[in-house]
């Protein structure tokens, strides 16, 4: 029970020691003798730690309690457990007299006194183990004894330099080198100047952290938000604006430590040479072990490779992964500047390992991914599953590089066509999607639309239709945005229907190349010409029966589909085997500097001609050789 008004404590010390153990005893059983007699009487009768003076604060401090009625529990258990801690504080005979003035200021201010509790409990904390802060949820920590007890218009805690630590569920954070003021009666912590790192995300701490000015925390939640820090990583040759968010989290490593989070003011920094000869715009945000470069659907986050001075690969997405060792992202687009013409494809997974300088561009199986990459120098759409280039090198490898490298590509002139393959895309609709998309287009007037206006034009929902929206811009008629469900109209689709109409001519070249253990292709970036493996032939024209064999397997496409080669020939009748050929597409002609041997095959009307009407073949025994034309 509280202790009454004019019950003040014996003059004697063995009886106020007796007063003592009684008045705790009354509320809880034990706690008197473990705290009073065992610890209190004995470093007051026995050991003579406190003088005269301290003795007889202590005394007017506990009257003063008596005297407006504070409880036992908390307000004169934490004194009493204050003034058995102080000792080992460090303070001096002063600072206990400053310190005793002060909470009895406190306790005698009407406004105040309900928070005398929370001051005496935070000197606790400080005088036992340097906690100024502590609840069943987390407990704040100073390293070091330079602390003030002042008192303005509100009590407060000064810190000289100092470091202050939480430590909450297994999980703890650091400010360094701060100072500042902790208000016991706001709960709250107002420092000037500090630095936090990542070292508990594995950071090196003097390389990756956060330095800031003024600053001020709730000191009983495990989050804080600064809004204004410089922050250092050895990515960056001079330090970034933004916020600092904290978070204290149980059960995490390093791997999977979430915060620090660092996220900068700009959304379109511009670092030059984050690595050699690669420039970044963007934001940035560094959460616990992953620094991110972040960007919107509006201003992407870019990555721009240079060669030779020049921007070459520009690879753009909503987020880049930065780490010490790589840069990756899941959801890049990839454009690869050819002067007038590029090299594109919207969807690509992006890996940058920094100690190699390799850079790898592969398609996933996921959303618009698998669609083919857009060659508009060689005129060709492309469809493998990755690059790979060293960025220092004068080539790319075009294939796969998995465990078990080799794999199949396929390299398709952009006015190719098959009727056939058109018509399987309508699958069992009896309208096909390909004129939906084209009729919808007209009805807007534009290129580009939202499937919302898509769907309208079928007649039917818009989700049906996303698997078939997603599958059109894999195979290279649309640009489908799956977060925006926006839809652009590429040339391709109104191609094919002009094909599908008898109004346009197209071609049927296709080169697929079939590799064991290599590269499907290799592009120069010194001749831009793509050096095509594993082709075993190329049908040139299904009417005129033109079939090509490369010697070796190998092709060489240059700019608009033109290509050279060694090997055979099939036209017609003729059958020729040399050496430099060259194709020219746009006359649709070869150029045969060296032809070894030409083989004629004349019909045989000797034997029966099969079901179309066409009789079998027979070679001329005579070969020409010599030739060229």
């Amino acid at each position: 029970m509280a202790a009454q008004k004019g019950e003040k404590l014996p003059e004697d010390d063995e009886k106020m020691l007796s007063y003592l153990t009684s008045l705790f005893e009354d509320q809880r059983k034990d706690y008197g003798r473990d705290y009073i007699e065992k610890k209190l009487a004995k470093m007051w009768l026995e050991d003579s730690v406190y003088s005269g003076y301290q003795k007889k604060q202590f005394r007017e401090t506990l009257n003063k309690f008596i005297e407006i009625k504070a409880k036992v529990f908390p307000d004169c258990d934490n004194y009493v457990q204050a003034f058995i801690n102080f000792p080992n504080s460090g303070k001096s005979e002063a600072e206990l007299k400053e310190w005793n003035e002060m909470v009895i200021r406190i306790y005698s201010d009407k406004k105040n006194k309900k928070f005398g509790a929370e001051f005496v409990e935070s000197s606790l904390g400080l005088f036992k183990d340097l906690t100024f802060f502590k609840n069943e949820a987390l407990q704040w920590k100073t390293n070091n004894n330079s602390y003030h007890f002042i008192f303005d218009s509100l009590p407060r805690i000064s810190f000289d330099e100092t470091d202050i630590k939480c430590f909450s569920r297994g999980d703890s954070s650091v400010i360094y080198k701060t100072t500042g003021n902790y208000f016991p009666t706001l709960q709250k912590f107002y420092g000037n100047d500090g630095r936090v790192t990542w070292q508990r995300a594995g950071y090196d701490p003097e390389k990756t952290y956060a330095s800031f000015n003024r600053y001020n925390i709730k000191i009983k939640e495990t989050r804080y938000v600064i809004d204004s820090v410089m922050f250092y990583n050895e990515f960056f040759d001079k330090p970034l604006s933004g916020k600092l968010t904290e978070k204290i989290i149980g059960n995490k490593t390093e791997e999977t430590a979430s915060y620090p989070m660092f996220e900068s003011h700009y959304q379109r920094l511009e670092i030059k040479n984050i690595v050699p000869n690669v420039d970044y715009e963007g934001g940035f945000t560094m959460s616990g072990k992953k620094l991110e470069g972040t960007g919107t659907l509006e201003t992407p986050a870019s990555l721009i490779f240079y060669r030779e001075k020049k921007a070459f690969v520009i690879a753009q997405s909503l987020l880049f992964e930065i780490r010490p060792d790589r840069i990756q992202s899941s959801n890049t687009s990839i454009k690869m500047r050819l002067d007038s013409d590029s090299i594109f494809h919207p969807d690509l997974f992006f890996m940058f390992t920094k100690k190699t300088r390799n850079l790898e561009l592969s398609r996933t199986e996921n959303g618009i991914s698998p669609s083919p990459f857009e060659n508009t120098y060689h005129e060709v759409e492309m469809y493998f599953e990755s690059v790979q280039w060293n960025i220092d090198a004068p080539y790319m490898n075009f294939g796969s590089f998995g465990s078990v490298p080799g794999g199949n590509a396929d390299f398709e002139s952009v006015d190719y066509f098959k009727e056939k393959r058109f018509s399987t895309l309508a699958g069992i609709s009896n309208d096909h999607p390909v004129y939906i998309l084209y009729r919808t287009g007209k009805a807007v007037q534009s290129d580009k639309f939202n499937a919302i206006e898509f769907a309208r034009q079928a007649h039917t929902g818009v989700e049906q239709w996303i698997p078939i929206l997603v599958d059109l811009t894999n195979k290279g008629y649309i640009q489908y945005d799956i977060e925006t469900r926006d839809i652009v109209l590429l040339q391709k689709l109104y191609r094919h229907i002009e094909n599908n109409r008898g109004n346009a001519d197209y071609d049927v070249i296709q080169i697929i190349s079939e590799v064991d253990r290599s590269e499907n292709a290799r592009f120069s970036l010194l001749t831009r010409d793509l050096i095509i493996k594993g082709v075993n032939s190329v049908l040139l024209s299904d009417s005129q029966k033109v079939m090509i064999y490369p010697t070796g397997g190998e092709i060489i496409l240059h700019k608009d589909r033109d290509f050279s080669f060694s090997g055979r020939v099939n036209t017609g009748n003729f059958e020729l085997m040399g050496a430099k050929y060259n194709f020219i597409y746009d006359q649709f002609k070869f150029e045969m500097a060296e032809i070894d041997s030409a083989v004629i095959y004349v019909d045989d009307y000797s034997r029966a001609p099969d079901n179309f009407g066409n009789y079998p073949k027979t070679r001329v025994k005579n070969v020409l050789s010599g030739l060229s034309g």
